[in-house]
């Protein structure tokens, strides 16, 4: 553990506060509900592990257009976008690699099993139809299993209330970018619908920072949820989506980046159904859901074959589907404890083939596998002030293997001090991928004796309020060691169990509300990541970053904030010889009610016009504005 995290460490720090919008009633951090974390509706003070809540304001607000841009300013994440919309998009939590983000969708999981480590792309998901996402940190494997080393990702859609009303916006600005966005939803007798569509255009930049040519992107999606709920006993939810993304790609890599007029296509479809019984008066709840996951990706390489007929084009397409049973139940014990048990049985496929214009198709894998998993865990309460939670999970990976995970935590409040002291400890495990395993290519051969990665990791630390929630001030110390990481070896062509990692950090964050009108609020990371066998900074995992946000209501119609997000040094490789220099970019944001129903609102991106990359090689937007009209009927 290098000096700094040491000093940081003998402070008491703990549960990293939420970023709530400036004009919340209650802090999320010591008040509210959170649903991810226990897997269970419970109150946000007895909640020991590290979250962060973004509600339906905290969306709205960002106007960003995929939920990488709006968790770009949570404590702890760092996000990676390969130049601009449309270009892939990756989250990691607390240092770990991006593939152990566990991505869930309301509670479905869809990080994608035909992807190279099983992660979940960013940049095809819009945020239409979010009514919130929960972001908990640390290892979760003991409560949600594979892929929950680094955390979670809860995006929870929105459900239909009240009479029947919609929201319908549009928006445009730079870069020949163009927006339209639509929502309706309502409930009557115990019926609840909510449908909400997408549809956003950009010309776009150059993804090669070098290139002279824009690559242009167009996203689309559509959501719909139904509730219905006709006695306290019986209930059902079903929710369908889908999300497309087409964009134009360069060839960007160190060796010989160039512009290029290759092309993706991504698209992921999911469907669920939950049917909810509750018996003995509501104290034994019981959920079923059946569910199917779709992610479809097809990458057409052109290197030049549309207009030089006599060169190798490809097309190559990966499509990874899940579907599957989960029962959880839930059984309150002494009014105060609560008991919650299940389990889950998942058939995953994977699939991949290339089809050049001269040598013809070639299959790369096509691999079907069942995963099967019990989990339980019990929330103990001796006191309205001491919460404690022990979580255990089997899951079984098919040929891959069977692993145990488990996890505790504690929170003690001091109500009369504003205080909330907290900690947890748990294990982490990550499957091998169908790609891993199968792939065979001409320069990748798969290996089926992998071994599932581990990890155990710890946090603590305490909130802080002062003068009655105008003041919070919050941090977290974590700690957490990978084991069987799995890495490309180059010189046997395959994947093998050759790396750990050690990774230690600080996260802090301060919430200050002294009136109404304003709020201020900011977080900061510092993050030691190290590849335990080589002793270098594992890839792109800054050091140091910050975000600080000032959000005004000068009157009661015009809303204004200004966000500055700085991004220490960090290296683009695993050998620390191609570093990514540190930036601070500054955007502004704000709304203005023409009337109840009408507003105009806009956003100026990267205002100092900062030139930096978030992946070497891959540009990033300049001084950018978009402005638009909301009307709510």
């Amino acid at each position: 553990m290098s000096m700094r995290v040491r000093v940081f460490s003998c402070v008491l720090i703990g549960y990293t506060l939420p970023l709530p919008s400036a004009f919340s009633q209650e802090p999320i951090a010591l008040e509210g509900i959170v649903i991810t974390a226990s897997r269970f509706p419970e109150a946000a003070s007895k909640v020991a592990s590290s979250v962060t809540v973004l509600d339906h304001s905290d969306i709205e607000a960002a106007r960003a257009e995929n939920v990488a841009e709006l968790l770009e300013t949570v404590p702890g994440l760092t996000v990676n976008q390969s130049g601009g919309i449309g270009g892939t998009a990756s989250v990691s939590i607390r240092g770990a690699e991006s593939d152990q983000t566990l991505v869930l969708i309301d509670g479905v999981r869809v990080n994608d099993p035909a992807s190279t480590g099983s992660e979940f792309d960013f940049s095809v998901f819009s945020l239409a139809n979010v009514e919130r996402v929960e972001i908990i940190r640390g290892p979760q494997s003991g409560l949600y299993g594979s892929d929950a080393i680094g955390g979670v990702i809860n995006i929870i859609t929105r459900k239909g209330e009240g009479a029947p009303n919609a929201v319908a916006e549009v928006e445009g600005g730079s870069y020949n970018s163009f927006a339209q966005r639509a929502y309706a939803g309502g409930s009557k007798d115990g019926v609840s619908v909510s449908v909400a569509a997408s549809n956003f255009r950009t010309s776009g930049f150059s993804r090669y920072s070098g290139g002279t040519e824009d690559d242009a992107a167009r996203k689309q999606s559509i959501n719909a949820r139904l509730d219905y709920d006709p006695t306290p006993v019986f209930g059902v939810t079903v929710t369908a989506a889908r999300y497309e993304v087409n964009a134009e790609l360069d060839s960007v890599g160190l060796a010989a980046p160039r512009d290029a007029a290759d092309t993706v296509d991504r698209v992921l479809t999911l469907a669920a159904a939950t049917a909810r019984v509750n018996l003995l008066n509501g104290d034994f709840q019981n959920k079923l859901t059946a569910f199917i996951t779709d992610s479809d990706r097809s990458f057409f390489d052109d290197n030049g074959a549309r207009t030089r007929p006599t060169l190798i084009g490809r097309t190559s397409t990966f499509e990874g589907t899940s579907q599957g049973l989960e029962y959880q139940g839930d059984l309150a014990v002494r009014d105060v404890d609560r008991l919650i048990f299940g389990g889950k049985i998942d058939r995953q496929t994977g699939r991949a083939a290339d089809d050049d214009t001269l040598i013809g198709f070639n299959p790369r894998y096509d691999v079907e596998e069942t995963w099967r998993s019990a989990f339980a865990l019990y929330s103990f309460n001796p006191t309205d002030v001491l919460s404690l939670t022990g979580a255990v999970r089997i899951d079984e990976f098919g040929p891959a293997g069977t692993e145990g995970t488990y996890r505790v935590t504690a929170a003690y409040q001091v109500p009369e001090w504003g205080t909330k002291f907290r900690t947890s400890y748990g294990t982490g495990a990550k499957a091998p991928t169908i790609q891993q395993r199968f792939e065979d290519s001409a320069f990748v051969t798969g290996n089926p004796d992998l071994e599932v990665e581990t990890s155990q990791g710890f946090d603590a630390g305490v909130d802080q309020e002062f003068a009655g929630g105008k003041l919070i001030l919050s941090g977290t110390y974590f700690s957490n060691s990978l084991e069987q990481l799995i890495a490309f070896d180059a010189a046997t062509s395959t994947f093998q169990n050759i790396d750990k990692a050690e990774i230690d950090g600080v996260e802090l964050s301060a919430l200050l509300k002294p009136a109404s009108w304003i709020a201020l609020r900011g977080a900061y990371t510092y993050l030691d990541a190290i590849d335990a066998t080589t002793g270098f900074a594992l890839q792109r995992r800054p050091e140091n970053a910050f975000n600080l946000k000032l959000t005004l209501l000068p009157t009661d119609r015009l809303t204004v904030s200004a966000s500055a997000t700085y991004v220490g040094e960090r290296f683009n490789d695993d050998e620390e010889e191609v570093r990514l220099d540190d930036y601070v970019r500054l955007d502004l944001a704000g709304t203005y009610g023409l009337d109840a129903n009408v507003e105009l609102f806009f956003r100026a991106e990267n205002v100092l016009n900062a030139d930096y990359e978030e992946v070497t090689n891959f540009g990033t937007a300049g001084r950018s504005g978009y402005a638009g009209l909301r009307a709510r009927f």
